[in-house]
């Protein structure tokens, strides 16, 4: 036993306590737990093991040799007794409404954080834990089953001593062989772990972000019949419209209760109110049943192809053009990392107040908000040195469909839209005219709606003429290389996005010039004379001729999500990219903190990952949803802080068209214009890597980023043969970790029009991206998908690249260089083959110490290490530790 390594100034009086007799029967009850602790333990404690099982038969034995009856043992880490394979979540904590920013209250010392070592001899019990309330122990470090002088240690140490007490205000572990199987039969063994505590006097809020809101409403008493025949969509649309009605008037959380049983919807259910959730009964009991496509309502149409979508969360996130919203001016160029801003005025500004940074000529042109470079003139002037040409947009031919014919067939929605259009270009007319003197007309409610249509068929039709100009008039995806590049101007932020132009930045198509290249938000923790600091760091430089503003942060709909909901489609050929029935899931449509989530596969849902991301955290959110023979399964288009976790897809049978090439639906997860949305744990996404579901299917585009998102995380997923979708106009800042991603035969596989810049923009990470077959390795894009790219993992050569091995330099990296990993020894994979220790890594791999630094694209300034077949990168989510690096305050992001 030893003694924190913090300052005894912190107070803190962590115990680690020795029992003897890991067979013990005693109970070790929660009242002992309070006395010891000074904190309250949920479960009954007995020791187990695989071939001791609990005394009490409805209690679950999880793999740290206890048994309890919570999630925390039930569910994914339960070794026996009465396990479940999905367990359902906590029940409601009141007053755990999520916090309002990805940081804790500036009342709470995050410095007031300690490590400590705990060692126990074979046979003996440890137990890890504070005195002190309000502390939580977040990182186990170092974990040991074995005999350090001999050189063995369990491949199950850091499994089950992460599961045993991360999260936890206490854990104990019987340091047996029973738990951790016996490396070295013949020597004894010791247990041995450091951990890390932080002071979070706030727990709630740390562990339950999205909140549960009470179920007020109910489906049923409103004349729903949930018997699968009768038409229920009236009965939703009132209930959802009376909850609606009580959040508008107390501002408090509602939810709409969906029992159990089979409803019938034919009328698109949208939640156009803060602070309201549809919530089912869970995946296995409350089932939505679309018996019509979209285009069978509306009329046909590619919008469909794009969105729209039966379930929607609808609100106005207003961007630059809105200048009701401008706060002030920005003075001095603000440098990449920094969390402090030069401003001409803090008169409007106060600590605590969310505000947004937009830039208002991205490409330095007077007269135009928007756009890369479309005069050929100026083009020439700009570029002979690179001997490079930047060519013109596509003009529309004579017989050239209209854009909004292509998006809907029907006369009235076309004249609408195009309506909608026209009001728009006008707009931004003005303001690009006088920012300062744009007549109040154009921000009444309906200035860019003269016709009055639909403002869900608006967004629907705004968003996929974005999306269908992005798109190339083939179907054939691809991973770069088509084309000599265009480029921006030098100097401008359109070329800054691809790497100061060291990658294609596209060209001006008529679609990007109304759209923010940026949409930094965050919320103020500093006000000073002249200056403003916001609590995250800016992920981009924002310089002085990018004529930068700032804004408050003003959306009109938040706090809202869908939850535990089965949806299905009858089952449809799907035969062409882009003509589709619309069997469109659910959307989030311009909404702020809204959610969509699903826990079936195991454990709670708000667990530490979920709640404080290093970009992000979830106001908006989509929960525990299986959604079954959809063209388009999850879209978040034009929205912020979003949250879509737990859920799964899956079809009846193939819907994939001989001429589709084994493709069975467009999009399976996609975000479009949006920032810090996460889409975690989408476990079994493609019917891959799941028992629950025996269909294996692919999309057109499984995951996928487009349009200028920026801060967006796709985590802890797999699927049948994934392909990450970089669809081109300048995406940047985006983290991808720890997916599965099957077969893998098209990883990077990407769509996109070719004149929209090269498939991705710059700084976009790819970590631990893994095809099933982790002996595999994944061939990475060609060099010109992107620009100041990170890719760590098994890789093979680019396509674009030579593969001969002298291109190979290795270096290694210590790693407590990685911030989001922390401090952990470093070793040479020599040493680790001599041992045979392996160490803290998952499935029982060795966890790396050392990395190969490839040379591939180093024109691109791509950084890619490299794993060894049969090690394990570390942390293997690289999200999850940044996340406990910002709870711990090591990093800010």
């Amino acid at each position: 036993m030893f003694p924190p390594r913090s300052s005894p100034a912190l107070a803190l009086v962590c115990l680690l306590m020795v029992a003897a007799g890991a067979r013990a029967k005693t109970v070790l009850t929660d009242t002992a737990n309070k006395t010891a602790n000074a904190a309250s333990l949920d479960d009954y404690w007995l020791p187990c093991g695989k071939t001791t099982p609990c005394q009490d038969s409805t209690a679950c034995c999880a793999i740290w040799g206890v048994c309890g009856y919570t999630d925390r043992f039930c569910g994914q880490h339960c070794l026996s007794g009465a396990c479940t394979e999905s367990s359902s979540p906590p029940p409601p904590t009141e007053g755990s409404d999520p916090l309002p920013d990805d940081d804790l209250p500036v009342n709470i010392d995050w410095s007031r954080f300690t490590d400590a070592l705990v060692s126990v001899q074979e046979g003996e019990v440890a137990l890890a834990g504070c005195l002190d309330a309000g502390w939580l122990i977040t990182r186990v470090e170092n974990a040991i089953y074995g005999n350090v002088e001999g050189r063995c240690n369990s491949s199950l140490s850091y499994t089950i001593m992460s599961a045993a007490c991360v999260g936890q205000v206490a854990c104990m572990v019987p340091a047996v062989n029973a738990i951790f199987d016996d490396p070295c039969p013949t020597i004894r063994k010791s247990l041995q772990f450091g951990y890390r505590a932080i002071f979070a006097a706030k727990c709630p809020d740390l562990i339950a972000a999205i909140p549960t809101y009470p179920a007020k409403y109910n489906v049923r008493d409103y004349g729903a019949n949930g018997d699968g025949r009768a038409d229920d969509s009236n009965a939703f649309l009132n209930a959802v419209d009376a909850a609606s009605k009580e959040a508008a008037i107390t501002g408090q959380g509602v939810a709409v209760l969906v029992p159990a049983g089979r409803y019938k919807i034919t009328k698109t259910i949208t939640i156009s109110q803060s602070n309201v959730v549809l919530r089912g009964a869970g995946v296995g009991s409350t089932t939505l049943v679309f018996p019509l496509g979209l285009a069978e309502v509306y009329g046909t149409g590619q919008a469909w192809a794009f969105g729209g979508t039966w379930l929607t969360i609808l609100g106005k996130n207003p961007d630059s053009k809105d200048t009701r919203n401008f706060v002030t001016t920005i003075t001095a160029t603000v440098p990449k990392g920094s969390r402090r801003v030069t401003v001409a005025s803090t008169s409007k500004i106060k600590v605590g107040q969310w505000l947004r940074i937009f830039v208002t000529a991205p490409n330095n042109r007077n007269g135009r908000r928007r756009g890369l470079l479309a005069s050929e003139q100026v083009d020439r002037q700009q570029n002979s040195r690179r001997g490079l040409r930047q060519a013109s947009a596509p003009a529309p031919s004579g017989d050239e469909v209209p854009l909004v014919a292509r998006l809907f067939d029907d006369p009235a929605l076309q004249a609408a839209l195009s309506a909608s259009f026209v009001a728009e270009a006008q707009q931004a007319e003005a303001l690009a005219a006088n920012p300062d003197k744009v007549p109040a007309q154009w921000f009444e409610p309906n200035a860019t709606n003269p016709l009055g249509m639909d403002p869900w068929l608006l967004a629907v039709g705004h968003f996929a003429a974005n999306a269908l100009l992005a798109d190339p008039e083939d179907d054939s995806g691809s991973s770069g290389g088509e084309r000599a590049p265009g480029l921006a101007l030098d100097g401008t932020l359109d070329a800054y996005l691809y790497g100061e132009n060291i990658a294609d930045s596209g060209r001006n198509g008529g679609v990007y010039p109304n759209d923010d290249h940026i949409r930094f938000v965050s919320r103020v923790s500093a006000v000073g004379p002249n200056w403003v600091e916001f609590v995250r760091s800016l992920p981009y430089d924002v310089r002085l001729r990018w004529q930068p503003v700032v804004h408050n942060f003003n959306p009109t709909v938040q706090n809202s999500g869908f939850e535990m909901l089965n949806i299905e489609f009858p089952w449809s050929s799907y035969f062409d990219h882009l003509n589709v029935k619309g069997y469109n899931a659910l959307g989030i449509y311009s909404g702020v903190n809204c959610w969509m989530r699903q826990v079936w596969g195991g454990g709670r849902v708000c667990m530490f990952q979920v709640c404080r991301s290093m970009l992000l955290i979830a106001w908006v959110w989509l929960l525990q949803i299986r959604v079954v023979n959809a063209d388009n399964a999850f879209i978040v288009n034009g929205a912020d802080f979003v949250t879509v976790t737990d859920v799964q897809t899956d079809i009846t049978k193939t819907r994939s068209a001989p001429n589709m090439n084994d493709r069975n639906g467009h999009h399976g997860l996609w975000i479009q214009q949006s920032s810090n949305v996460l889409m975690t744990r989408w476990e079994g996404l493609l019917g891959a890597g799941s028992q629950r579901f025996v269909i294996n299917f692919r999309w057109f585009h499984d995951l996928s980023l487009a349009i200028f998102s920026e801060s967006c995380v796709y985590a802890n997923g797999r699927g049948t043969d994934v392909n990450i979708d970089s669809h081109r106009g300048g995406t940047h800042n985006n983290l991808l970790s720890n997916i599965d991603m099957g077969r893998a035969t098209r990883a990077f596989q990407s769509g996109g029009a070719s004149f929209r810049g090269a498939h991705s923009g710059s700084n976009v990470t790819w970590w631990n991206i893994y095809p099933s077959n982790n002996a595999q390795s994944i061939a990475l894009p060609s060099c010109d998908y992107g620009p100041l790219l990170f890719f760590a993992g098994n890789w093979g050569a680019p396509s674009s690249a030579a593969s001969d091995d002298s291109e190979r330099r290795r270096r290694l990296l210590a790693t407590d260089n990685a911030a989001a990993a922390g401090p952990a020894p470093a070793h040479s994979k020599e040493d680790s083959a001599s041992s045979g220790n392996v160490d803290e890594g998952s499935n029982g791999q060795e966890r790396v110490g050392a990395l190969a630094m490839l040379s591939y694209c180093s024109r691109e300034s791509w950084r890619v290490e490299d794993v060894d077949p049969g090690k394990q990168l570390w942390p293997a989510d690289v999200y999850s530790a940044m996340v406990t690096a910002r709870q711990e305050r090591r990093v800010f992001f």
